[in-house]
């Protein structure tokens, strides 16, 4: 099975694409949950790696995922740190 491949694009910064602009402004950074391990060990790392995304709505990481409806609205914003229940949970009560 083949499919296309897309070049890669920045998501953050002065040369971010429109759709990640969109998208995080849609869809605020919420911070990070000061409880959960991962996302300690996830702000360490952007701290170390990135230190100009820990203030504003910057994409943090690979994973993050924007849920949107059918007809386009953002309607929330899941960082790699979230529990797969609550994007399942919040999935399902889209489509239903």
């Amino acid at each position: 099975m083949k499919f296309p491949m897309f070049a890669k694009i920045e998501v953050n910064g002065d040369h971010a694409h429109p759709l990640f602009d969109y998208l995080k402004k849609a869809a605020p950074f919420q911070g990070f949950e000061e409880n959960n391990m991962s996302a300690t060990l996830l702000k360490l790392m952007v701290t170390e790696k990135a230190p100009e995304w820990l203030c504003g709505d910057a994409v943090k990481w690979n994973f993050t995922k924007f849920l949107i409806d059918q007809q386009g609205r953002v309607i929330r914003r899941f960082e790699p740190t979230d529990a797969l229940e609550n994007i399942r949970s919040s999935i399902d009560s889209l489509i239903q």
